[in-house]
């Protein structure tokens, strides 16, 4: 009996030791943005903190609900600028019928765009840039 209770001890002792442990981590915050489009692909760039890099159409992602995706991952950025176009009639695979952009921090969209082709347009674009406060977590 006295084997057992101590078995249970060291058990709770142990668990509490590695609880206590992650909660005194703190949690990095999380940035990302995330690009999806309908009818066709897109192509652009973002710029995070100056640095400027394209989109690769590797990185898009297709899935079978006729939606093209990109998410990029950012690490405690300060400024981020996202330059999406998508592509015209007559284009293999067709027009881009809509861009859509969000900004995502810690989970929670905090600014999106979305931009839908109308009959006039010959191709449509989107642009969206985010500042994040090193004080609050939140735009300015």
């Amino acid at each position: 009996m006295k084997t057992s209770k101590a078995l249970v001890l060291t058990f709770v002792i142990l668990s509490l030791m590695f609880t206590a442990c992650n909660d005194s981590e703190e949690a990095d915050s999380i940035y990302k943005f995330t690009v999806r489009s309908t009818g066709n692909s897109f192509y652009g760039y973002y710029s995070v903190d100056e640095d400027e890099n394209n989109i690769k159409s590797d990185d898009i992602v297709y899935d079978d609900e006729h939606y093209y995706f990109y998410e990029k991952d950012l690490n405690n950025p300060s400024h981020v600028d996202i330059y999406i176009d998508g592509y015209p009639e007559g284009s293999t695979g067709g027009a881009t019928m809509t861009i859509h952009i969000r900004f995502i921090e810690n989970g929670d969209c905090v600014k999106e765009t979305k931009i839908t082709k109308l009959a006039d347009d010959d191709v449509i674009a989107a642009t969206l840039n985010w500042d994040y406060s090193e004080d609050s977590g939140t735009s300015d």
